[in-house]
Parts: structure tokens; sequence; C-alpha cells
């Protein structure tokens, strides 16, 4: 069965978008993702076998999957590729990122903790609070 996609969102559509216009869609700025494109590009680079989707076209994946409340099959159509594509990518360069965590997650120092337990206990009346994140992947 032919699934109707749209071809060349990624290559054509992506590249001509407003700053504003990207940020929404994948609620990043251009810059940042150009730069997780640079660093996860020696992972992602396939450098034999039948033509592979490039770096960039696969973070782009990756950052849409995260930044909308979209299945994979959605995301493929929109991007011109299977669900199971989809999955396939998001799943690889998710692996990718985590190589990277240790670089950019880390816990506080116990002071520094204390100072965020207190001010989230401040602002928002919540004791006991290290951190917060975005909700929009938690169902209720």
């Amino acid at each position: 069965r032919k699934v109707a996609k749209i071809l060349g969102y990624a290559e054509t559509v992506v590249p001509r978008q407003s700053p504003e216009d990207f940020k929404s869609h994948f609620r990043l700025h251009r810059t940042s993702v150009e730069r997780l494109v640079t660093l996860l590009a020696p992972q992602l680079q396939v450098p034999r076998g039948r033509p592979a989707i490039d770096v960039t076209k696969h973070t782009l994946i990756f950052v849409w999957s995260l930044a909308n409340l979209e299945c994979f099959r959605s995301v493929g159509d929109r991007l011109g590729l299977s669900k199971s594509t989809v999955y396939r990518v998001v799943h690889r360069v998710g692996l990718a990122v985590l190589t990277h965590s240790p670089n950019f997650v880390s816990w506080p120092t116990q002071k520094k903790a204390l100072h965020i337990i207190s001010g989230f206990e401040a602002k928002a009346g919540f004791p006991g609070v290290l951190g917060a994140i975005d909700g929009s992947h938690i169902v209720c």
C-alpha cells in the first residue's frame, strides 16, 4: 500500500523557514541543531552500503520527534519516510546523543542542589524539588 508523503520537506522547506518558524517547529534554534549535527556526524555517517539518510535529516527527524507530540507515522509522512525508518533513526540518534550526555548533563554539588531546592520552594511552593522538565511527553 502506497502512503502519501511530503517529499523534500527537510531538504527544501526547513532550510527556508524563518528563525521563528524553525524554533516553533523544532523547539531549538537552528544554530543549536547545527551544533548537534556537527557533534553527531562522526557517529551517524555511514561510510558504505545503500544510500543513507544524511546526518542533518537524521538530526531533524530526532529533534522533530522530541519536540512534537506526533506518532512515527505522522513524522514519516511529513519527512517522506516510513514509520519504521523514523523509529530506527530516532533510536540511532538517541543512542548517539546518550554517548555525549556526560558532557551536557551533570548533577549539582550538594551546596548547589540545596540552593536549587530552596529556590523552587520560594518561587512555587514546591518543597524538595531539584529540577523540572517540560511536560509535553508526560501523559496524564
